[in-house]
């Protein structure tokens, strides 16, 4: 289900912001804006969160949410859209927007003074050829793919009608082609599917969905210390993270994803 892979990508991530500080010096504070934005194709447009960093020692309940942004969302290198304070840091257009597959869009902000400027491409979805079970206990998908994207694979509980009714939590890995035969078929795999889930009644449910993204998240992802979708994200802000965001004190994702049907073996 869309909206269940819109949770495991985006809620962990809007969670953490207000409990997690990027700290690059304990001794000089100098705050920055965080921007975290996932903009799913097919979809209704969820807007933007924008928070800063706290300086070290600050209690972690403070207030993080910036309320004096001026974000825009663009899309395709014209219509340009205000998106307004909601609350908590979160900015949204006032309208209903729907991000499409080949968009792209650009995010425009001011804050203090400072620009702030993420580009994504909005990837379609995998059509996934084979879905396998490895006897090892993870699964892998296999489909023909676009070399300007980047793709990755979950478990997924599938009921009858064909839903996702359940996610893993985790990529193995988020991976774009890069030889001839990549080119020609992908094969990506999953994590370990948890045992009770190879349990006999149960693995006849247990297929993969595949994942499709911008490319930036491919540099993310590998730089980040963890392997969650997105989770705590801000707390690798110590290492040298690849965001994609721009902007004089700034970080942060602007990332356009799609995500396949689910497929059983």
């Amino acid at each position: 289900m869309r909206r269940l892979a819109l949770v495991a990508l985006a809620a962990a991530f809007l969670a953490g912001c207000e409990e997690n500080q990027v700290i690059e010096s304990y001794d000089e504070y100098e705050e920055v804006t965080l921007v975290e934005s996932f903009l799913l194709a097919g979809a209704r447009y969820s807007g933007v969160r924008i928070t800063r960093t706290l300086p070290f020692g600050a209690p972690l309940d403070s207030a993080a949410a910036v309320e004096d942004a001026e974000p825009y969302l663009v899309l395709d290198g014209g219509k340009t859209i205000p998106l307004h304070h909601r609350g908590d840091g979160h900015y949204t257009p006032l309208q209903s927007v729907r991000i499409e597959s080949g968009m792209t869009c650009e995010l425009l902000a001011r804050r203090n003074g400072k620009l702030i400027y993420a580009r994504t491409l909005v990837p379609e979805a995998p059509k996934i050829a084979k879905a396998e079970y490895n006897p090892d206990g993870y699964l892998v998908a296999t489909f023909d793919p676009s070399d300007e994207f980047a793709y990755a694979a979950v478990w997924a509980y599938v009921n009858d009608e064909g839903e996702a009714i359940r996610l893993g939590e985790n990529f193995y890995d988020v991976y774009r082609p890069r030889t001839d035969e990549e080119r020609r078929a992908l094969t990506v795999r999953t994590e370990t599917v948890p045992s009770e889930y190879r349990a006999a009644g149960v693995l006849p449910y247990i297929g993969v969905t595949a994942y499709a993204f911008d490319p930036a998240y491919e540099a993310y992802f590998a730089s980040a210390r963890n392997h969650s979708l997105v989770a705590d994200a801000y707390t690798q802000g110590g290492g040298a993270v690849e965001w994609n965001v721009v902007g004089e004190n700034a970080a942060g994702v602007f990332i356009g994803y799609a995500v396949a049907k689910p497929e059983k073996p």
